[in-house]
């Protein structure tokens, strides 16, 4: 999921590198119990490598007062296997 912001040994890490294998089983359940539910994918979400988080990455970008929550920042790995917020593959 490039874009994200999350700290290498933050305590959000292994929810996020969990999120492909999760997603398909929390709409399974919805779909089990008749959960009417919205769900978003926004933003970077979709890219699947650097190549396409530059993109879909819009000409005019915005400007942000706190530099630390613009996401065009962050770093991101050559495709979502390389995260830089893990030392290892996923």
């Amino acid at each position: 999921m490039c874009g994200t912001s999350v700290a290498p040994d933050g305590p959000y890490r292994d929810n996020l590198l969990g999120a492909r294998k999760a997603i398909p089983l929390i709409l399974d359940l919805f779909e089990e119990f008749n959960v009417a539910a919205s769900w978003a994918a926004v933003g970077f979400l979709f890219a699947e490598s650097r190549r396409d988080r530059e993109d879909f990455s819009p000409a005019v970008r915005p400007q942000y007062a706190d530099t630390r929550l613009d996401p065009y920042s962050e770093p991101t790995g050559e495709n979502e296997a390389m995260i830089p917020c893990t030392t290892r593959p996923v």
